[in-house]
Formats: C-alpha cells, sequence, structure tokens
C-alpha cells in the first residue's frame, strides 16, 4: 500500500502543485519502516526527488533516518526504479541536521567569503569566537576557553585566518602554546630528578624563553669546541649567545661565607666553561664570519643553574645582591636560576599578548 497526497507549494500560488508520497514497511535485505518522498522538480528533462528512509522503530515513531536527493531522466511509464538513480547524495542524521538549520536560516548570514561553519565544543566557545570575529572584546574567560579549543581543533585555526581578527587570534594560539611550553619548565624546574637533557630538548625548541629566536641552531652546537654547545642562538643582530645548562633543583648554587651568601663552585665551575666556549669562538672568528655570516667576538655566554634558595626575606635580598655582584664582574657571562628564567618567560609572555598589544 502506497500512501500519496497533493499540496500547493509554498508559494501558495497553485501554479505549482507538491506531489508526496509514504510507503509502509519494506521486504528482504532492504526492510525498512517507513519511507516517504516528495517531487521536487519535474520537467521534461529532470527529475529531482527528495526521500527519507527510515530503520528500526515502528510505522509511526521510526528512527535511524537516511535523506537521499536523487535525480531521474522523466519517463512516461507508472514504474520508477528510485533504487537505481541516475545521481544522488545520502545524507545521514548530523548532515541532516545541519541541512535543516542551513534552511532554518540558523546560520549567519554574510557576504562571499566572510561566513564559515566550525565544530566547536561549547557555546561559550562559539560566543568567544563571535564576538572576537565581530571586533567586540572577549573576556578572559573567554580567551581562556577559545585558545583551548584551538590547541584541539585545527579546523578553527584553518577557518579564522579569513577573518580580520585573523592576527590577534592567532596571537592568543601562540600565547596558549607558550604557556604550555613554560608550565611544562616549571614541571622540570622543580623535581630535583630532572636532568640536563631534559631542559635541552625542551628549551632548544623553545629559544623564545631566553628573549630571542634560534637562527641555524643545529649546525652551530659543535663550532670550534671540544665540548657540545648547550643551546647557540644567532640574535637578529649578528650576535651569538652561547647557553649553558645546568641542573635546577638538585644542585646547590648558595652557601654561607661569614655570615653572608655565596655562590658555591658549582656556579664557578659552570662559569669557567662558558669562558672555555667564548675564547674558542674568539680564535675561530674570521673562519666562522666568513662560514656562517655572525661575528663570535661579539658572543656572551647565559648559564642557567640552579634555582633560587628558600630563605628567610633578608636573607634572600642579600642573596639577590650578592647575584648581582657576581653578574656584574663577569664582562661577556650571564649567570640566572631557572625559576627566574621561567619568571622573566612569563612577563615576556604576558606583554606579548594581544590583550595588552591593542590596549598599549
Amino acid at each position: 500500500m502506497e500512501i500519496s497526497h497533493e499540496e500547493e507549494d509554498a508559494g501558495g500560488q497553485g501554479a505549482n502543485i507538491v506531489k508526496s508520497w509514504v510507503r509502509p514497511e519494506g521486504v528482504g535485505e532492504r526492510a525498512y519502516k517507513r519511507r516517504e518522498g516528495a517531487v521536487l522538480k519535474r520537467t521534461s528533462k529532470s527529475y529531482i526527488n527528495a526521500q527519507m528512509t527510515y530503520w528500526g522503530g515502528s510505522f509511526d515513531e521510526p528512527r535511524g533516518g537516511q535523506l537521499r536527493l536523487i535525480k531521474m531522466t522523466p519517463k512516461d511509464t507508472p514504474e520508477w526504479d528510485f533504487d537505481a538513480p541516475d545521481a544522488f547524495i545520502d545524507l545521514k542524521k548530523d548532515e541532516i541536521a545541519k541541512l535543516k538549520g542551513f534552511l532554518d536560516e540558523e546560520f549567519r548570514r554574510g557576504g562571499l567569503g566572510d561566513t564559515f561553519w566550525v565544530s566547536v565544543p561549547d557555546q561559550a566557545i562559539a560566543d568567544a569566537l563571535g564576538r572576537l570575529l565581530g571586533d567586540e572584546e572577549a573576556q578572559v574567560v573567554d580567551v581562556e576557553k577559545l585558545t583551548a579549543a584551538m590547541s584541539l581543533n585545527p579546523e578553527l585555526v584553518a577557518s579564522i585566518l579569513k577573518s580580520d581578527q585573523a592576527e590577534i587570534i592567532l596571537q592568543l594560539r601562540e600565547r596558549s602554546r607558550r604557556i604550555e611550553v613554560l608550565d611544562e619548565l616549571e614541571w622540570l624546574i622543580f623535581h630535583e630528578n630532572t636532568v640536563e637533557s631534559s631542559f635541552q630538548k625542551l628549551l632548544e625548541k623553545n629559544p623564545w624563553v631566553f628573549g630571542g629566536e634560534v637562527v641555524k641552531a643545529d649546525e652551530l652546537r659543535n663550532i670550534g669546541t671540544s665540548d657540545q654547545i648547550d643551546i647557540p642562538i644567532v640574535r637578529g643582530d649578528g650576535s651569538m649567545v652561547i647557553v649553558e645548562l645546568k641542573r635546577a633543583a638538585a644542585t646547590s648554587i648558595d652557601r654561607n661565607d661569614h655570615g653572608y651568601p655565596v655562590l658555591t663552585g658549582d656556579v664557578h665551575l659552570a662559569v669557567q666553561q662558558a669562558q672555555r666556549y667564548l675564547y674558542e669562538l674568539d680564535r675561530l672568528a674570521d673562519t666562522l664570519m666568513l662560514k656562517h655570516g655572525f661575528d663570535a667576538r661579539r658572543a656572551t655566554a647565559l648559564v642557567v643553574i640552579g634555582v633560587s634558595p628558600d630563605l628567610p626575606e633578608r636573607e634572600s635580598d642579600k642573596f639577590r645582591e650578592s647575584f648581582r655582584i657576581y653578574n656584574s664582574h663577569l664582562a661577556r657571562i650571564q649567570v640566572t636560576t631557572y625559576d627566574q628564567l621561567l619568571q622573566n618567560a612569563r612577563r615576556l609572555t604576558e606583554l606579548r599578548s594581544p590583550e595588552n598589544t591593542v590596549n598599549g
């Protein structure tokens, strides 16, 4: 049995008739509980039909629907082979919902190239993204949600590249990534079992922690030295910085001398190692200029070792003073602690955030 009826189209003019039909349960391998359809277009050259087929449930309350849009060549005979159309498109549950939303005008309207559709985890993220793309200021919590979503959704990043706010959003994405790196660095710093190679692996991939960028880092690590330089950084002005990494929490960097805090022998040994590197670079300065294009005689070194000791406020002030005195007498070498490096990097990340850039 087939149930069919005819209705006037949405125009209400009576000139066009919408023909629709409903079929009860099918049989065989392709059995279905219910199938219904409607003729969308019928001319002498084209016949377009929409079919909705349901599996499972009952005739009155079916489930598991599939929408099929088919195109066929009109026939004069009453028999139509809908299972073998000239062309067809099948849409499943989620795809049907998206099509319905589009037809119901649930998507934001805009000019050509101004509108895109991207799935995000929750409504708060969608709202934050909408405000950013609409030139409105997003709340801090929204920015955190948005950057978290971009970390998990490359499709979202690709889509917003077309917007006017692309630069700001990409800055947010990079800021989120850098915060993750600094959180990992902090974890390494305060675990006594962390070895130097763990710091090196993380920091050589993220030289921005030192306030600069790496240029040809890999090929410069073994220049003119018997030992391997941990992280060589060439800055934009052509100068080179040698980063020497030692252990963090497991290294004691202070001791007491006549009631005044002084740096330990581990610090002195690390400085001497950096001095040897600088000497080798000075000796090969002309060759390095020709081969790599930087002036080795302008090279400096940064030694990163230990963490600031946990001292009472007055003693802590004395320790920081002794550290400044120590560094002031080193012409081309600077010594810092991992916690100070982390603090500086976090401050730099905040200063470069889009909120500070725009508001400044």
